[in-house]
C-alpha cells in the first residue's frame, strides 16, 4: 500500500514585521495538521525546519534570526530576528509522518521585516581635551577622539550617512570657530590668540539620515566633553636685520652691538623675565677663521675673534631659548628653522713696492703700486681689469691710493697686484697706502717711506745699471747727491 503524504496549511503567505520587534508567536500558524487519509490517522507526524532563503536581504540567512523559527505539534510558529535586521526571507517547513515514502509534505512563509531606522552611537576616547594658548591663531586635531561609531546597523553604516553636532562650548573668547568633529571622529579645536587661556564644557551627539519613520530614532544619546585651553610657555623671538658680518683678517676681538634685535621671551603678560640664551652654532668654516668662535649675548651682541691673517667665509645658524620649559606643549625654542648669517674675513690690502720710488714734488708724475688684495669683491665690481673709481659709486665701492696721506688722483687697477695713478704735490718719504672701499667694510694696507718727493734735478747711469741722482733743494736749500741703483730710494 502506498503512504500518503501528510498535510497542513499556514494562516498567512507573508508576516510582516517591522526591525527590531523582538521574540514573535502566532498560535495555530499551522493548522488542518493531519497525517493523511483516515487510513493513515494512526501515524505520528512532527515539523522540522526545512529551508531558510534570503529575498532582497542584505544580510545571510543564517545572520537573519536571533531565535530561529519553529513550529510545535499544535502548530504554534516562534521566532526572533535579530536586532537591526531587515529584508526578505523565505521559510520553509517539512511534516513529517515517519514513513518510508511519501512522508514529507512542505509549506513556506516569507517573513518580510521592513527597516526601522536605529539610532547611531559612539564612545568618546577621552572626556577632556588639553590645548596650548597660542598668540598666534591655532588649530589642534585629535584623531580618534570619537571611536565605535555606528549609524545603527551593518546596513545602515553602509547605506546611511552621518555627521556629528557638537553644541554648548559658551567660551567665545577662546575658540576662533566651535569645535568641530568629522565624520571619522577627529575633533578639531581652533583657539584665539590669547596667552591666558581658559575652558569650556561641549556637548556632542551623532546624527545620521535615515529618518524617523515607523519609530525609528537618527539621534544618538548626547555625550560631554571638555576643552581646556592651558596658559603654556610661548617661543621667544627674536630678529636678524642683516645677514653677513664683514671684516678683515687683521684679527682681533670683533664686537657688533644690535646684531639681534627685538629680543623677547615671547611672554607678553609675564611679570617675571625668563633667562635667555642664544646657541650659535657654526656649520661651515673656510680656513679655520676664529680663535673664539662667534657668541651672543642676550641682549643680541654678537662678537668673536678672529685668527690673524686667515680669511674666508664661515657660516653659522642661531637658535634663541628660555627657560620657560616646554610643559602642555609650551615652546622654549625660538619658532621655525635656526637662523643663518655668514661671517666674511676678507683680506687687507699689500703694499709690496712703488715704481718710480723717487718722483716729482710737484706730483705731475705716474707711479704704479705693486702688492696684492687692491680690487673690490667680485660680487661688487664689474671687471678685475682696468678698473676705475668712475665705474662704480664712489660712495660705496672704490679703491684708493693715498700718498703721504693724500688721495692720489686718476687711480687705475689693473689688477689685483697692480695700480696706478697720479701723487699729488709733495716733498719727502711718504708712506702709500690702498683703501678699498665697500659696503660695510674698509680694507686697507699701507708701506711706510715707500715713496719720495723731492725736486728731481738731475739723473744719469752706466750700462751697468749703476747711476747717480742730484735731489734737491733740501729742506737747507741746497742740493744732494749720491750714487744709488737705478730705481732705489
Amino acid at each position: 500500500e502506498i503512504n500518503a503524504p501528510p498535510l497542513f496549511t499556514l494562516a498567512e503567505p507573508q508576516i510582516v514585521l517591522l526591525t527590531s520587534a523582538g521574540p514573535q508567536r502566532f498560535p495555530e500558524f499551522a493548522g488542518n495538521i493531519r497525517p493523511g487519509p483516515g487510513s493513515e490517522r494512526n501515524q505520528t507526524v512532527s515539523f522540522s525546519l526545512w529551508e531558510i532563503t534570503t529575498i532582497g536581504s542584505f544580510y545571510t540567512a543564517e545572520a537573519y534570526f536571533s531565535q530561529a523559527p519553529f513550529l510545535d505539534e499544535a502548530g504554534t510558529l516562534t521566532f526572533e530576528v535579530a536586532p537591526t535586521i531587515n529584508g526578505v526571507v523565505r521559510v520553509t517547513f517539512a511534516l513529517d509522518d515517519g514513513q518510508e515514502n511519501n512522508n514529507i509534505y512542505t509549506q513556506s512563509v516569507e517573513i518580510i521585516v521592513f527597516p526601522v531606522n536605529q539610532a547611531p552611537a559612539f564612545d568618546l576616547q577621552q572626556g577632556n581635551v588639553r590645548v596650548a594658548a597660542s598668540e598666534k591663531p591655532r588649530a589642534y586635531q585629535f584623531q580618534g577622539f570619537a571611536v565605535n561609531i555606528t549609524l545603527g546597523s551593518p546596513a545602515e553604516d553602509f547605506g546611511q550617512e552621518g555627521s556629528f553636532v557638537v553644541s554648548g562650548c559658551d567660551a567665545s573668547s577662546i575658540f576662533g570657530s566651535p569645535p568641530a568633529v568629522s565624520s571619522d571622529g577627529t575633533l578639531t579645536v581652533s583657539i584665539l590668540p590669547s596667552t591666558i587661556g581658559g575652558a569650556a564644557v561641549c556637548s556632542l551627539l551623532l546624527r545620521d539620515n535615515g529618518g524617523t519613520t515607523n519609530g525609528g530614532s537618527d539621534t544618538s544619546l548626547q555625550l560631554s566633553f571638555a576643552v581646556t585651553v592651558a596658559t603654556v610657555n610661548q617661543p621667544p623671538v627674536f630678529a636678524m636685520p642683516t645677514t653677513l658680518v664683514q671684516v678683515t683678517d687683521e684679527g682681533g676681538v670683533v664686537y657688533i652691538p644690535n646684531f639681534l634685535v627685538n629680543v623677547s621671551d615671547g611672554e607678553e603678560s609675564s611679570e617675571v623675565p625668563q633667562a635667555l640664551t642664544f646657541s650659535v652654532l657654526t656649520r661651515a668654516s673656510s680656513p679655520i677663521l676664529f680663535a673664539v668662535d662667534p657668541v651672543i649675548d642676550a641682549d643680541g651682541t654678537l662678537w668673536f675673534e678672529t685668527v690673524p691673517g686667515n680669511y674666508g667665509s664661515a657660516t653659522m645658524s642661531v637658535v634663541l631659548q628660555d627657560d620657560g620649559g616646554t610643559a602642555d606643549g609650551g615652546e622654549d625654542e625660538s619658532e621655525g628653522p635656526p637662523r643663518n648669517f655668514s661671517v666674511l674675513v676678507r683680506p687687507s690690502p699689500q703694499v709690496t713696492s712703488v715704481h718710480p720710488a723717487i718722483g716729482s714734488s710737484r706730483g705731475t708724475n705716474t707711479i704704479t703700486v705693486f702688492g696684492s688684495y687692491f680690487l673690490p669683491d667680485p660680487t661688487t665690481r664689474a671687471s678685475a681689469s682696468n678698473y676705475s673709481n668712475a665705474s662704480m659709486a664712489e660712495s660705496e665701492v672704490r679703491t684708493v691710493v693715498l700718498v703721504g696721506g693724500e688721495e692720489c688722483a686718476n687711480v687705475l687697477l689693473r689688477s689685483d697686484e697692480e695700480a696706478t695713478c697720479e701723487p699729488r704735490e709733495g716733498r719727502g718719504w711718504q708712506d702709500v697706502t690702498v683703501l678699498v672701499v665697500e659696503a660695510g667694510l674698509n680694507r686697507t694696507g699701507s708701506r711706510e717711506r715707500a715713496y719720495r718727493q723731492d725736486e728731481l734735478l738731475l739723473a744719469g747711469g752706466t750700462e751697468e745699471n749703476e747711476g747717480w741722482v742730484a735731489i734737491g733743494p733740501g729742506t737747507d736749500g741746497t742740493a744732494s747727491r749720491g750714487w744709488r741703483g737705478l730705481g732705489e730710494p
